[in-house]
């Protein structure tokens, strides 16, 4: 499995912020039942509810169960107060939880009524912590419009000063806009997307790169590949030219756009570009677990030169592994991020998902079950790609029984991704053939 799409702002944060002042002017297992829910209410802190919301979601079928029995009984105390029976915390890993298992209707009302919380506490942190969490759920889920609207919606937030000292949700509303635009462009509206982005760019608010580096993200939402591909290439020329970069910033910059571009290619079913881009990226960086990842992975995907693509995969675990074991030797154990946690999680995910993929499709099945079976037992292996590769696996083993329950489990697990969107399709049919 490909690396979900890296943010250019984790280079060089100052130079891709957006300054809105010119916007401006324009820990228990959780029981099943609604019951065994309310538990929740004694959970604080951000490692106890990380672990809250694994436990609701492992089990997928009581989990939604849990959840819906939770979203009835919120419902029917609604009137007394927003977030009765379930305080806070509860709200906001119900609200997570809705969405991971796919109960939109529960996530929306919870992360909302987390939010509403937000507003009477003045909570600048809580206020985007779950403004991001509905945000980021309902453009996975393709709730477009909805996403749109509450994009807008954080946009007119102004908290007393005295209660945002800080200017946290000011900061904020960066990313925000960014989304909005990615929304309008993938609802089809480009046009009014990139007027919008002028008018920022216009008075200041972006830098020429940050302007590009968000225009081809909109023409890829929008479907506009080719322009897209064009326009990182002008990027890539842009950032070339730019003096204020050093040439470490600027070669570091342009890989990311080239490896971008290479998801791009793949789309576009120029395999041979995207192949080409990534070779030249691992002879750059050798020891790079995500180029070599996607290269084994685009390889196998591809049925080509399979014992290669598997040296590489097993690198890129061997490097992630390092990389890991380095950071956690490091790291301070009280200053442990959480996000860094969950994204070391996703990339051995999706290297585990690669290994498994290339063994299956050089029929070394019990291998690939393996492998494909420790990526399904991480929170971020749950997803389609690499449910529907188990699925493939187990019906290549004649086992109909169990390659039906991860084929269902993929498509209870489809996002609004174009690709997950393709992938719903050929498991729809697979799930015919076998039935």
């Amino acid at each position: 499995m490909r690396n979900k799409i890296r943010s250019l702002t984790l280079a060089i944060p100052a130079i891709w912020a957006v300054s809105f002042s010119v916007w401006g002017q324009a820990q228990t297992a959780v029981e099943s039942g609604a019951s065994g829910v309310t538990s929740l209410n004694g959970v604080t802190g951000t490692l106890s509810r990380r672990n809250a919301l694994k436990d609701l979601t492992n089990d997928r079928a009581k989990g939604r169960e849990s959840v819906k029995k939770a979203f009835s009984e919120a419902k029917s105390e609604r009137p007394k107060d927003a977030l009765a029976p379930f305080n806070l915390n509860a709200s906001y890993v119900l609200g997570r939880a809705g969405y991971i298992l796919r109960e939109n209707e529960a996530g929306a009302f919870f992360l909302k009524a987390y939010v509403e919380e937000a507003k009477k506490l003045q909570s600048p942190s809580k206020l985007i912590e779950g403004y991001n969490a509905l945000l980021m759920y309902q453009y996975e889920v393709g709730q477009f419009e909805a996403c749109e609207k509450t994009c807008q919606e954080f946009m007119d937030l102004a908290l007393p000063q005295t209660a945002d000292e800080d200017g946290l949700i000011n900061k904020a509303k960066s990313n925000v806009i960014r989304r909005m635009l990615l929304c309008q462009s993938r609802l089809g509206e480009y046009e009014k997307a990139e007027k919008v982005l002028k008018r920022i760019s216009g008075r200041g608010g972006l830098n020429p790169l940050a302007e590009q580096d968000l225009r081809c993200r909109m023409l890829r939402e929008a479907g506009k590949l080719e322009e897209a591909i064009a326009g990182y290439q002008k990027l890539i020329e842009q950032v070339d030219q730019d003096e204020a970069l050093k040439k470490e910033q600027r070669d570091g910059i342009n890989d990311e756009l080239k490896y971008t571009m290479t998801g791009l290619y793949t789309e576009l079913k120029q395999v041979d570009k995207a192949v080409s881009v990534l070779e030249a990226l691992v002879e750059k960086e050798p020891n790079n677990p995500t180029y070599n990842n996607d290269l084994g992975y685009i390889l196998a995907d591809n049925s080509r030169d399979l014992e290669k693509a598997e040296k590489l995969i097993r690198k890129a675990l061997e490097e992630d592994k390092k990389r890991r074991q380095k950071a956690a030797d490091e790291a301070d154990p009280d200053e442990k991020d959480k996000d860094d946690e969950e994204t070391a999680e996703l990339d051995n995910a999706s290297y585990l998902d690669s290994l498994g993929w290339v063994l299956y499709r050089a029929k070394r099945y019990d291998e690939a079950q393996k492998a494909l079976e420790s990526a399904v037992a991480m929170e971020a292996g749950r997803n389609t790609e690499i449910y529907d590769h188990l699925g493939d696996v187990l019906a290549a083993k004649g086992d109909k029984v169990g390659a039906i329950k991860y084929y269902q489990l993929g498509l209870e697990t489809v996002s609004a991704s174009k690709r997950d969107q393709m992938k719903k399709t050929q498991i729809e049919e697979k799930l015919k053939a076998l039935r």
